[in-house]
């Protein structure tokens, strides 16, 4: 599983040229493995990114046009 995860986010690094998901992805992690501990972060993660990109869609979708010019 830990590979699969890898590859993704490898994947994804490496086709975008701003990082703002992998970024917001990775602090998601950190953040919620800090605060609910190894065993119970994977679902407070996982609802986190979801709040942070759909807060934050607009603002990447418009650098994304950005860098595509």
């Amino acid at each position: 599983m830990t590979a699969m995860f890898v590859v993704i986010f490898m994947d994804q690094w490496l086709e975008e040229k701003h990082h703002f998901s992998a970024w917001i992805g990775l602090a998601a992690s950190v953040v919620c493995l800090l605060i609910f501990g190894a065993d119970n972060f994977l679902i407070p993660t996982m609802i986190c990114i979801l709040v942070a990109l759909t807060a934050l869609s607009k603002p990447i979708e418009a650098k994304a046009q950005e860098a595509a010019k």
